[in-house]
């Protein structure tokens, strides 16, 4: 993922896409991608990068947060994590996030990141 804030406008279509693709609803509390306003008119773009080398994935305890060689990506596996949070203070992004009784973090959508697809503005892009 790359991302390009100065050239998000805060519309969080991103975010309301995410949470509906994973989630099956629009309730942003449940993306994977948030957009922080740090002043007028700029926003902050926080998603996953896909760092292969993720400090979260290597404090967590029961190996659940962990970065994929294969497709390049993280991945939490939900039965084996155990909602600790450890993960979530070690992203130097700070891209992962509390969900109601889950950790998230950007999964890219099946290699087809669909915050990437609904951008116009080009702000985030899949590399």
């Amino acid at each position: 993922m790359k991302i390009a804030s100065e050239k998000c406008t805060g519309c969080r279509l991103c975010e309301s896409v995410c949470s509906l693709f994973h989630d099956k609803k629009m309730d942003l509390t449940f993306s994977r991608i948030q957009i922080d306003p740090s002043s007028e008119n700029h926003y902050r773009v926080r998603v996953c990068l896909q760092c292969e080398d993720c400090p979260p994935s290597e404090v967590c305890p029961t190996g659940a947060f962990q970065w994929n060689k294969a497709t390049g990506g993280v991945k939490i596996l939900e039965e084996e994590c155990n909602l600790c949070g450890l993960c979530i203070p070690e992203c130097p992004y700070s891209s992962v996030f509390e969900g109601d009784g889950s950790v998230l973090v950007c999964d890219l959508c099946d290699d087809r990141p669909k915050c990437v697809e609904v951008c116009q503005k080009q702000a985030i892009q899949f590399a």
